[in-house]
């Protein structure tokens, strides 16, 4: 039977059962859903942080490949040189030497050959000599035989006038004849010294043959020798040289794996960082440049001239700007010997490039203690009644010359008449050079090369006390050697180079406080160097001020490979490159633009 309808009763109690159901169904879910969301929530956290920790892990990677790509690089670049030279012929002293044997040899066998020719020459002439000998000699006989002949005519004549006739004839005759024998007995004389010499030259000439026989014996085994030598040395370049080719193949093999490696890492970080930026906004892992004016700030330069003012005037603007926001006022130090220092320094201050109470340390100033008075020598040129005093206002000169003529001394000024150098001569050539500072002292004295007087070989720097603080010496490679002193004039430092005297400065004499960072543009000469050997106490924030010509220096940094404090940029667009470019996480910050153009520095 077919039920149609339900009582009023049923069917309430079915919808409160049902929406008892429904509640405890939704409750249900509600509590899968939030179990879910705090599983989805843990597997996402967890996937970050895998995330993270394989970005981590592969920048590791790809610094940990770069430098062994770049000494793998370096490597193959050395090898291919090595091996084009061992492709070389052996080119030292043995082969010089074997030249030179070979040539004399060359030289004996044409002497050889000359004397086997004198020797056929001399006996081919002796033979000639014995001919003419015989000749003469046949010759004579036919002189004495005509002149005997003609006795026994004399003799068979029986008249006395025909006798008489005859012997008259004959007187004659025998004259004529006598003098025909004597030419021939000159020629026979002749003759016989001609045979003579010929007969000692083939007594000498075999000599001279033998001894240049035994010379080129000596020469053959020399030449061998040699030759065994030379092959031996090829042999063994020919050994090193297959080695280096099989070396070539293996680093080019282990470079063509190190490429394909940063390429697989690069690749995977790149998908790294596109699903930290899509799972999680995690766009880059650059972070802000704080600066705290507890630290103590100093902005390094080489040097500071107007130049340096003319082409970065907003830079320097820029950076007085940022730290005046936290309340800070970096240090200025300069390393360079500068004249006009202390006057572009002021000039830097009137045009509002650093800060009304800004402080500048330069290292020359610190040695030679230039704040405290010295002695101003005002009777710079000696007087004599027979020298020469010649003034030229044009170049602000005064040169002084001999009784003979020749300069003695050169006075040059500046062009507010302050004394600058003076020049000094020996036999008309400039022997030393004095220099002064604005204030008139005596600052350093340069010794210069008398072949080439624009080479300074030496240098001696002087406190204001007069006493000597630095002495450097340069060799013909323009090596130098630096010595500091005490003012007693004992030996405190010896150093190899301008860049060690300059570390030493700042360790002891400059960063002698508490935590110290340099603010240093990267395409500083010094940066590198400083990079290299910066002292314990101090951090690195250097400015990119050029992206491209800073590129080498920044490469280091944004692989890791030098670390920084952090990198400050001129511009929005630098600080992009950087965060692009980045491998690794750190601190960058871009400058905050000026409002107005600064001043630019006068001279």
């Amino acid at each position: 039977m077919e039920i149609t309808s339900q009582t009023k009763e049923d069917q309430k109690a079915a919808n409160n059962t049902s929406l008892d159901d429904i509640v405890a169904t939704r409750s249900e879910t509600e509590a899968k859903l939030a179990d879910l969301e705090n599983q989805v929530k843990d597997v996402r956290d967890q996937l970050k942080q895998q995330l993270t920790t394989e970005r981590t892990t592969l920048l590791n990677k790809i610094n940990k490949v770069v430098p062994e790509i770049e000494d793998l690089k370096k490597q193959h670049t050395a090898d291919e040189a090595k091996l084009v030279e061992l492709k070389k012929k052996v080119q030292d002293q043995t082969t010089v030497q074997y030249a030179n044997v070979q040539k004399q040899f060359s030289n004996s066998q044409t002497e050889l050959e000359t004397i086997q020719k004198q020797q056929r020459d001399v006996q081919t002439s002796l033979n000639d000599y014995n001919q003419q000998t015989d000749a003469a000699n046949k010759k004579l006989s036919g002189y004495q035989d005509e002149e005997a002949e003609m006795v026994d005519k004399i003799k068979q004549e029986t008249d006395l006038t025909k006798m008489i006739e005859l012997a008259e004839r004959q007187k004659s005759h025998v004259q004529a004849l006598n003098a025909k024998k004597a030419d021939v007995k000159g020629q026979l004389d002749v003759i016989d010294v001609k045979i003579s010499n010929a007969k000692g030259r083939l007594e000498t000439l075999p000599k001279d043959e033998a001894a240049i026989k035994d010379k080129q014996s000596v020469l053959a085994e020399q030449i061998k020798s040699l030759k065994a030598q030379i092959k031996a040395k090829q042999d063994a370049r020919d050994r090193e040289r297959d080695a280096t080719a099989k070396q070539l193949e293996k680093l080019q093999s282990d470079l063509t794996a190190n490429q394909k490696r940063y390429d697989q890492y690069t690749k995977q970080l790149k998908e790294t960082k596109q699903k930290l930026a899509s799972y999680f906004n995690v766009q880059q892992s650059i972070q802000a440049v704080k600066l705290d004016k507890q630290r103590h700030y100093f902005a390094l330069a080489s040097d500071l001239t107007p130049d340096l003012a003319s082409r970065y005037p907003d830079t320097l603007g820029q950076l007085k700007r940022s730290f005046d926001q936290i309340g800070a006022t970096p240090t200025v130090v300069t390393t360079k010997y500068n004249d006009y220092l202390t006057k572009t320094w002021q000039q830097y201050k009137k045009s509002g490039l650093v800060s009304a109470n800004s402080q500048l340390l330069n290292l020359y100033q610190s040695l030679q203690e230039t704040e405290k008075p010295g002695t101003v020598k005002e009777d710079i040129i000696p007087q004599n009644a027979d020298w020469q005093y010649v003034k030229d206002d044009a170049t602000h000169s005064e040169t002084v010359k001999n009784e003979d003529d020749q300069p003695v001394m050169q006075v040059k000024r500046r062009a507010d008449n302050s004394l600058w150098y003076v020049l000094y001569y020996s036999q008309g050539k400039v022997i030393k050079r004095d220099v002064f500072d604005l204030k008139g002292q005596l600052s350093a004295t340069q010794y210069l090369d008398q072949k080439n007087v624009k080479r300074v070989v030496s240098e001696n720097f002087y406190r204001t006390n007069g006493s000597l603080v630095l002495v450097k010496e340069y060799n013909d490679d323009n090596k130098e050697t630096i010595q500091l002193l005490n003012e007693s004039g004992i030996l405190l430092e010896v150093f190899s180079s301008e860049n060690e005297l300059i570390i030493w400065w700042l360790r002891n004499m400059v960063f002698t406080n508490g935590d110290n960072t340099v603010v240093i543009d990267l395409i500083d000469d010094f940066y590198t160097y400083l990079a290299e050997n910066t002292p314990d106490n101090v951090t690195l924030l250097p400015v990119v001020t050029d992206y491209d010509k800073a590129q080498p220096a920044l490469n280091t940094i944004l692989t890791g490979r030098v670390t920084v404090t952090g990198l400050l940029t001129i511009d929005e667009k630098t600080y992009d490159q950087i965060v692009s470019d980045s491998q690794v996480s750190l601190r960058a910050s871009s400058l905050p633009k000026l409002s107005r153009k600064k001043e630019q520095v006068t001279e």
